[in-house]
C-alpha cells in the first residue's frame, strides 16, 4: 500500500492551485499630477505557460517551445526592443516563487516573463523606454491582442531634470536639539497605535525586518546617522530625487518608523526591528519601481513587512491611487504576500473612488493582491477619512494623515539652518499614514512571535488590524486606525496561552481558558476541551450524540453501539438503542411446521398449529421454533449451544466509558 501511495500523483505533495491571467486593463497614456516632468514606458508580461525569455540583444525565445515571432515582429517593426523587466538574478526570482507557491499552495505568476520594451539608445537625459505616447499605446493595443501576452501595460514616468547635487557632509550638528517625542501622538493610545504602550511589554521589532521603497532619504540626518538604514547593495538614488527634495520625504518616512531614541529630534516606531531602504530610481537602472519592490520582497522573510510609500494614476484624467493600479506592481505584491511577506502600500492622496466603475471593470477585477492599502485620517479620535483621501473598500486600514511630527523639512525647527537637524509638524497624506500602519502591523508580528513561535499570515494579520481597530468616523472607506493592545489581546483571548484559531491559532476555545489544543476533554460540558474537533456530546465518536445530552445514543462509551447498529443476538446488549436488549422476540403464530418432527416432543406436524406452539424444541421437518410468545421455553440441545457459543464469544464486548 505504501508503494502505492509513493507513486500515486500528488501523493507526497499536492498540486498547486492554478494561477488565471491578470483581466488586461484599458491602455491609455496617463499623466502624473504634479510631476516635473513626464515620460513613459512600455511594459509586457508574457503568460506563464509561456516561459519568455530574452537574451543579450533583446531577442525573444520561449523556454516552452511556444511561437513568440508574432511578438517579436512587432517590437522589431517598432525599432524597439525587450529586456526583463525585474532586475534580478533569475535564481532570485525563481526562489521567490516557489517560497510562495509552497507557502500559499497557489501556482505563481512567471516573474522573468515580465519585460520593458526599450529604444535602441536612452534618449538624452531620459530613461531607457521614454517615448512618445501614442506609439506606445499603439503598439500596447496590438501586443495586448496576442495570445501569448497576459497583459501590457503604458506606464507614466517622472523624469529626471538636468543638473546635479552633493550631499552635505555629516559633521558638527551645532546646537542642541530639543525633544519632540511629547508630540508624536500618533505613537500613543488613542487617537494613536498605542506602539509606546507595546515597547513597556518588549515589543519592539527584534527579529524583524521593515523595508521601505520610494526615492530617498537623509541618511545623515542626526537622528538617523546612528541607526543603519541598510541601502540596497548597488542602487545609488540619484543626485536629481535631492534636488526635488524628495529626499525630505523619505527622511520623514524613517522619523516615523527609524528615528534613534536619544533623548532628543523624535524617537521612531520600531527599535528594534532593522530597516532596509530600497530605491525606485537609481543611477544604475533609471525607473525600477517593480525592480526595488521585488528585490524588497526576495530579501524578506515571511512575518517581514514591505511598505510602499508611492502612488500612481491609471485611470483616464483621474487622479492618484495605490501604486498596485500598475499591474507589474499588482503581481510582485501578490507573490511576496504569498510568500508569507506583509506589504503595507499608501493608498493614494488623489480622493479617488475605488468603488467606481472603472476601478471595478480595470483593477479590482484582478482580486485582491493581499497587501494592506491605507488612506489618511484626522488625527483625533473621530478617525474621519481626510479630504484628499482615496477611498473605497479596497482600502483597510488609516493612519495620521495630517500633524504628524517627524524628521526633514524644517518647519517644526531648522537647527542652525542645518538641512541634517529639521524637523516637521506637518507631514501629511497617505505618506505619513503609511508607515503608522507599517509599525503597527510589525509591532503585532513581534508579538505574536514572541508569544506563539510564528508570524501572522499576511492576510490574516490585515483581517486582524481591521477587527481590532478603532473604528472609522466619517467619509468614504478608509477603515479603522489600528490599535495595538485590543488587536494583542484579540490573538488569545482567554490568556491561556494558545492562539485564537480564528487568527491562525489551534485554540478552537479562545473565551474558555480550560479548552486548548493541552487540555484534557471533559466530555458533555458543551465545549471542545481539547481541540481535537471532536462532538463533546458524542464521546465515542459514532456521530450520535449521548442520550444524556438529548441524543439517542444509548451507550456513548461504545462507537459499536448507536441507532444504527446492528443487533446482535445473545450478547445481552442493546446494539441498536430500540429500547429492546437482543431485539423483541418474534411471533410464532399461524401455520404449523409440516413434515416430521425429530424434535423432542415426538410425533408429526401434521397440519395448522391453531396457536401457538406449546413444544419445546421442534427441529424436524419443516425448521425449527424458536421461542415463542406466550410460551415456556425448554432447555437448548447440545447440539445448538455447541453452535452458538464461539458467536456469543466473538459478539461480547467490553463496556467502557472514557475517563
Amino acid at each position: 500500500m505504501l508503494t502505492l501511495l509513493l507513486l500515486l500523483p500528488g501523493a507526497a505533495h499536492a498540486a498547486p492551485a492554478p494561477r488565471a491571467p491578470l483581466p488586461p486593463m484599458e491602455l491609455h497614456a496617463v499623466r502624473l499630477p504634479g510631476a516635473p516632468a513626464q515620460g513613459w514606458v512600455l511594459r509586457v508580461k508574457l503568460r506563464d505557460e509561456v516561459q519568455g525569455r530574452v537574451d543579450d540583444q533583446g531577442r525573444l525565445r520561449s523556454e516552452a517551445g511556444l511561437d513568440l515571432a508574432p511578438v517579436q515582429t512587432r517590437i522589431d517593426q517598432a525599432q524597439l526592443r525587450l529586456r526583463p523587466l525585474l532586475a534580478l538574478p533569475p535564481q532570485a526570482l525563481r526562489a521567490l516563487e516557489a517560497r510562495a507557491q509552497a507557502r500559499s499552495g497557489r501556482a505563481q505568476p512567471d516573474l522573468a516573463g515580465m519585460l520593458e520594451v526599450v529604444g535602441p539608445q536612452p534618449p538624452a537625459g531620459g530613461r531607457p523606454g521614454s517615448g512618445h505616447p501614442q506609439v506606445l499605446l499603439d503598439l500596447a493595443r496590438e501586443l495586448q491582442a496576442l495570445p501569448t501576452v497576459e497583459y501590457a501595460f503604458v506606464a507614466a514616468t517622472g523624469a529626471p531634470p538636468p543638473g546635479s547635487w552633493a550631499a552635505p557632509p555629516p559633521g558638527d550638528l551645532g546646537s542642541p536639539t530639543p525633544d519632540y517625542a511629547d508630540r508624536q501622538g500618533y505613537l500613543d493610545i488613542d487617537p494613536g497605535i498605542g506602539a509606546w504602550q507595546a515597547w513597556a511589554l518588549g515589543v519592539q521589532g527584534a527579529g524583524l525586518r521593515l523595508s521601505d521603497c520610494e526615492y530617498g532619504w537623509q541618511t545623515g540626518h542626526e537622528d538617523l546617522v546612528d541607526r543603519d538604514l541598510h541601502q540596497e547593495v548597488g542602487q545609488t538614488a540619484p543626485s536629481w530625487v535631492a534636488d526635488y527634495g524628495w529626499d525630505e520625504h523619505g527622511t520623514a518616512v524613517m522619523g516615523e518608523l527609524a528615528a534613534v531614541d536619544n533623548g532628543y529630534g523624535v524617537s521612531g516606531a520600531l527599535p528594534g526591528a532593522e530597516i532596509h531602504t530600497f530605491p525606485e530610481y537609481s543611477d544604475e537602472e533609471g525607473s525600477r519601481r517593480p525592480s526595488a519592490i521585488a528585490s524588497a520582497l526576495a530579501d524578506s522573510a515571511p512575518g517581514d513587512v514591505v511598505m510602499l510609500e508611492m502612488q500612481t494614476v491609471a485611470r483616464p484624467d483621474g487622479a492618484y491611487g495605490p501604486a498596485e493600479l500598475d499591474p507589474d506592481v499588482f503581481t510582485v505584491v501578490q507573490v511576496g504576500v504569498d510568500a508569507g511577506i506583509v506589504v503595507v502600500g499608501a493608498g493614494g492622496n488623489g480622493a479617488e473612488n475605488l468603488d467606481s466603475s472603472w476601478y471595478v471593470t480595470n483593477y479590482l477585477a484582478w482580486g485582491d493582491s493581499g497587501a494592506i492599502l491605507v488612506g489618511a485620517g484626522s488625527a483625533d479620535t473621530r478617525h474621519d477619512k481626510l479630504y484628499f483621501s482615496t477611498y473605497g473598500a479596497r482600502i483597510n486600514l488609516q493612519g495620521w494623515g495630517v500633524s504628524v511630527v517627524t524628521l526633514g523639512y524644517g518647519d517644526l525647527a531648522a537647527i542652525d539652518g542645518d538641512p541634517l537637524q529639521r524637523y516637521t509638524s506637518a507631514f501629511s497624506g497617505t505618506s505619513s499614514a503609511t508607515p503608522i500602519v507599517a509599525a503597527a502591523a510589525l509591532l503585532l508580528q513581534d508579538d505574536c512571535q514572541q508569544r506563539f513561535g510564528e508570524p501572522l499570515e499576511p492576510r490574516t494579520l490585515r483581517a486582524l488590524l481591521q477587527a481590532s481597530g478603532h473604528p472609522q468616523g466619517s467619509g468614504g472607506h478608509i477603515g479603522p486606525l489600528p490599535d495595538l493592545a485590543a488587536a494583542f489581546a484579540a490573538l488569545d483571548a482567554d490568556d491561556d496561552g494558545y492562539r485564537s484559531a480564528e487568527w491562525g491559532g489551534d485554540d478552537c476555545e479562545d473565551t474558555v481558558a480550560a479548552a486548548h489544543p493541552g487540555a484534557a476533554e471533559v466530555w458533555y460540558d458543551g465545549v471542545d476541551g481539547d481541540c481535537l474537533g471532536g462532538d463533546d456530546n458524542d464521546a465515542d465518536g459514532d456521530g450520535f450524540d449521548a442520550a444524556s445530552q438529548g441524543g439517542d445514543d444509548c451507550d456513548d462509551g461504545d462507537a459499536a453501539v448507536n441507532p444504527d447498529a446492528t443487533e446482535l443476538m445473545g450478547d445481552g446488549v442493546d446494539n441498536d438503542c430500540d429500547g429492546s436488549i437482543d431485539g423483541a422476540p418474534p411471533d410464532d403464530s399461524g401455520t404449523a411446521d409440516s413434515g416430521t418432527d425429530s424434535g423432542a416432543d415426538g410425533g408429526t406436524d401434521g397440519g395448522s398449529d391453531g396457536g401457538t406452539d406449546a413444544g419445546a424444541s421442534d427441529t424436524g421437518g419443516g425448521g425449527k421454533d424458536g421461542p415463542c410468545g406466550g410460551c415456556s421455553a425448554g432447555p437448548v440441545s447440545g447440539a445448538r449451544l455447541a453452535l452458538l457459543a464461539p458467536l456469543l464469544l466473538l459478539r461480547r464486548r467490553r463496556r467502557h466509558r472514557p475517563a
